[in-house]
């Protein structure tokens, strides 16, 4: 992310939910600040989309939704994120732009995006009382990085390769991590000078 705009002004949420709906790009929203989405790879979005469908498929006839990185997550009052894959349950959590008690999110780790996803997002993310999960799914490996909140209410960590299973609570669901990279070319990535930094 790149900063957008800048301000003395820190923004609300309603005030960030105003800009986000004439804005031409994508913001995030930290600490009443406006940052700009970087654009996706095609690895990126064929990872989580994998994602996105394994969860979709399974979630068919529940009461749970499963969400792209169109629809925000509301943290609090100055904080608003998009996260690549959200699953939401709570059928009172219906705002037609944001959820604020997401039970699962996972993010699809790049060199551009990996600081922000493991630190500021982790942090933040699991200040959400009703999150369960929050899981990093690597784009040039086969790995993942996994917190689970426990009944306890502590959040385990686990790392997984591509022979391994994670679990995705929320919904409950187990898969084999290689499934989320199927017919994803992992061929090294070449940077391009010309190109602009994405995720």
């Amino acid at each position: 992310m790149v900063r957008a705009l800048e301000t003395d002004h820190r923004l609300t949420f309603e005030e960030y939910l105003e800009f986000e709906e004439t804005s031409d790009v994508r913001h995030e929203l930290v600490d009443g600040h406006l940052y700009a989405f970087a654009g996706a790879s095609d690895r990126h979005n064929l990872i989580q989309g994998n994602v996105f469908a394994t969860l979709w498929n399974h979630s068919r006839g529940t009461q749970c939704r499963v969400f792209g990185s169109d629809m925000m997550v509301r943290v609090s009052a100055r904080v608003g994120y998009y996260p690549d894959v959200m699953v939401a349950c709570d059928p009172g959590d219906i705002h037609r732009l944001y959820r604020s008690g997401p039970c699962l999110i996972i993010e699809v780790l790049s060199p551009s995006t990996s600081l922000t996803d493991r630190r500021e997002k982790l942090i933040t993310y699991q200040s959400i009382e009703s999150l369960q999960g929050y899981m990093m799914v690597y784009r040039d490996v086969h790995q993942l990085e996994s917190y689970t909140r426990n009944d306890d209410g502590i959040w385990v960590y686990q790392k997984l390769n591509g022979d391994q299973e994670v679990w995705f609570p929320c919904v409950d669901l187990t898969v084999p991590v290689h499934t989320l990279y199927e017919d994803v070319d992992m061929s090294p990535i070449v940077p391009d000078a010309d190109e602009p930094d994405i995720r």
